[in-house]
């Protein structure tokens, strides 16, 4: 908690002058403080990103609150940032920043991933610059999606991006492996000190 409270400290000097904090630690600080913000501060942090991209700031001071969206974990400012995204009214790199940093997040990489498959046909259709950047991100996903994700590429690529498939499915299929090791290097560990029972 301590700790928290001085990230929201350090924030809000941010926010209110950003010449307050160092710019290599603002981008950390802002993030963290999303990552435990509540609905408010996400209107906050909207409002923050939209002011500043009107002027007076630089594209990194508006920029790393409009990324920071994708760190509010609540199911309901998850949808939210995934609705602005799929506005299209966002610029595109903000819009790749949020959608790569909301798949590769465990507590909001499923919902993204089942939001991806309902929008597929207008991103593709608005946005086919964000293909590969989605097949190659869906590499990320948990390991037991994998028949999810190769069933719905090929359902929808229809053959086209065989090598950003072939490159997310090879991510998902190490990713599984270096599960696996690490799972058994800890059972191992735990029964060479004799806290984990060995199974017959």
């Amino acid at each position: 908690p301590q700790l928290i409270e001085q990230v929201r400290s350090w924030e809000a000097r941010e926010a209110a002058d950003p010449a307050a904090v160092d710019p290599t630690l603002a981008p950390v600080v802002v993030s963290a403080a999303a990552r435990y913000g509540d609905p408010s501060t996400y209107e906050r942090f909207l409002g923050i990103y939209e002011r500043r991209k009107q002027g007076g700031y630089t594209p990194q001071q508006a920029d790393y609150y409009g990324l920071a969206l994708a760190r509010f974990q609540q199911p309901e400012l998850v949808e939210r940032t995934l609705a602005s995204i799929g506005s299209f009214t966002l610029p595109f790199p903000i819009m790749g920043g949020l959608l790569g940093t909301l798949i590769t997040t465990p507590r909001t990489q499923v919902a993204t991933w089942e939001w991806l498959k309902r929008t597929w046909a207008l991103i593709a259709e608005r946005a086919p610059m964000f293909v590969v950047l989605s097949v190659e991100i869906s590499g990320n996903l948990p390991a037991s999606l994998r028949a999810d994700v190769s069933a719905f590429w090929e359902a929808n690529l229809h053959g086209e991006y065989a090598g950003a498939v072939a490159r997310a499915l090879e991510m998902l299929d190490q990713n599984a492996a270096f599960q696996a090791r690490t799972r058994d290097g800890l059972i191992a560990y735990f029964r060479m000190r004799g806290l984990f029972a060995s199974r017959a």
